[in-house]
């Protein structure tokens, strides 16, 4: 069991982290009261099962964030299609592709097995980053696979390094006293311990630290010798009650965007959240004007007695000299306007969740060429850039290094070609999603537009085709539209099949011009025996 001083010194620190993260918890008890995704960011905290959203009288934004989150989904991280592959620096042998694109494929099989729960989970960390700015995915070794958990904003706290890295995380979770004896076992405090036996059900807190291990001891196989470190601390008894690592740090951490000097992200929700509340406020009143409109209050002659207004209705002496006695009082209230100014309203909050531009992008495709459909997507990628470039280098690049370190270590990655040991098994990781090849889409229109160039100019001087590497460009356009390198050949490999192909033409050419002649002499030698024969004249 660590020290005392170490429990002690990483609570102080987590008050301070606390305190210091005070108006960003205010700001997301906000957006959780109008958007109703989670709440209790602050002190009130409100028991399990409790309404959400309650505040909410317009769910314009509610919606959005699930636009947002499922369009991230299917651009980002599309269930039915791997959105990246593996590749080796300075290694284009087939038996490298070959051996890349399996791992890619045990490590896709892995992510999406039925008890992994990545789907439902990155969906949930979109959420938090379309209204909170900063998601949180745990990647754990389950000792049967992976397993993926998004866990709530609410229960951490983080650091940076002097790079702008996060490499430090607090987290503060509750169990029950029967579920810390189940975790901790013979490690668990006494009072957790007593109280077991007599009140299973109360709750403990705990603070689970991760940070670098600032005494690597690389002889060592366990925790010890492992690159970040992890303690488990009890609030009740300031203590530390058990110690781990991990060899890859097990949190990928997205952030949507970020300001000078702040670590956590701002998200699409904050930057409209003064729309929101706005937009709420105008449908609160609307709704009154609505129903004042549809029911509005009756204005009746004091003679007559108080009647029941429903249909059907008989009012005695509700008309006298002709002229109603009973007449609904016009508030003069102008419900189109307000409805017009909802919809502008609407359309801040949109653009604020990309949700007009998804809707740009998304035109009709079938009457479009194969460039004007790359020309589309080379929009998309500019406009969309930007935020897949930040999720890809500080999100999911760090989620798949901890899978493949999780893999590799239960030993159900193949075996690495020499080519590849004799690097180090490096590798770089290419990220093939939608909003990806849509970056590359750009690549993909320069080729083809090269091609009709080199058409045009063909007609004047066909030599020209002789400068044009065909089997680059191929590989070009290939790469631009994410087709698997395992499909190409080699280089070498296609030459030698060239070379193998154009001495099949050559013989087939000179097996033809055998044909030829010998029929020809056929020919010959039936007409000079024709001649010759008797009783022919010639």
């Amino acid at each position: 069991m660590e020290s005392d001083e170490t429990a002690r010194e990483a609570l102080a620190r987590l008050s301070q982290l606390k305190s210091e993260r005070s108006a960003f918890d205010a700001q997301w008890d906000e957006v959780a009261e109008y958007v109703g995704t989670q709440t209790g960011f602050s002190a009130n905290q409100p028991g399990k099962g409790e309404k959400r959203g309650i505040k909410a009288f317009d769910s314009t934004a509610r919606i959005d964030l699930s636009r947002f989150a499922a369009t991230m989904s299917s651009l980002l991280t599309p269930q039915n299609e791997r959105w990246h592959k593996l590749d080796a620096p300075g290694q284009e042998g087939h038996a490298e592709n070959v051996y890349l694109d399996d791992v890619t494929r045990i490590l896709f099989e892995a992510r999406y097995s039925p008890t992994s729960g990545f789907p439902g989970q990155m969906f949930e960390a979109y959420e938090s980053v379309g209204a909170y700015g900063t998601a949180i995915m745990a990647i754990m070794d389950s000792g049967v696979g992976i397993k993926y958990r998004c866990i709530p904003l609410r229960e951490v706290w983080m650091e940076e390094n002097w790079q702008g890295q996060i490499d430090t995380v607090y987290r503060e979770y509750s169990l029950t006293a029967r579920q810390a004896l189940q975790q901790f076992g013979d490690k668990t405090p006494e009072i957790i311990r007593e109280r077991a036996g007599s009140r299973p059900g109360d709750r403990f807190t705990f603070v689970q630290k991760v940070c670098p291990n600032g005494e690597i001891k690389g002889w060592r196989k366990d925790f010890e010798g492992m690159e970040w470190a992890s303690y488990d601390i009890c609030v009740t008894s300031k203590k530390t009650i058990q110690r781990g690592g991990y060899r890859k740090f097990p949190f990928a951490i997205a952030r949507f965007s970020t300001s000078p000097g702040e670590t956590y992200g701002r998200s699409p929700a904050m930057q409209c959240l003064a729309t929101i509340k706005m937009l709420n406020e105008m449908k609160k009143t609307t709704l009154r004007a609505s129903h004042k409109a549809v029911d509005p209050t009756l204005l009746m002659d004091g003679s007559l007695q108080a009647f029941a207004a429903i249909p059907g209705a008989v009012v005695q002496n509700g008309v006298k000299d002709g002229k109603a006695q009973v007449i609904p009082l016009q508030a003069g209230g102008n419900i189109s306007l307000s409805l017009e100014m909802m919809d502008r309203e609407r359309a801040t909050i949109h653009d604020s969740f990309f949700v007009s531009l998804f809707e740009i992008l998304a035109e009709d495709r079938r009457n479009m060429t194969a460039q004007e459909v790359m020309q589309r997507a080379q929009e998309k990628g500019q406009l969309l850039g930007p935020v897949a470039g930040n999720f890809e280098a500080s999100f999911l690049g760090p989620l798949i290094e901890r899978e493949l370190d999780i893999l590799e270590m239960a030993r159900q990655l193949p075996r690495m070609p020499q080519s590849l040991e004799e690097q180090g098994g490096a590798y770089e990781i290419k990220y093939t999603s939608p909003i990806s090849l849509a970056q590359k889409a750009g690549q993909g229109v320069a080729a083809l537009r090269f091609i009709e160039a080199v058409g045009a100019v063909a007609q004047y001087d066909p030599t020209v085709v002789n400068s044009v590497d065909a089997d680059e460009l191929l590989r070009v356009i290939a790469d631009a539209q994410g087709v698997k390198p395992s499909i190409l050949r080699d280089k070498a490999d296609a030459d030698k099949r060239n070379a193998e192909q154009q001495q099949q033409n050559q013989a087939a050419a000179v097996l033809q011009g055998a044909d030829v002649a010998a029929n020809a002499a056929r020919s010959l030698a039936q007409a000079q025996a024709y001649a010759t024969a008797p009783g022919v004249n010639v």
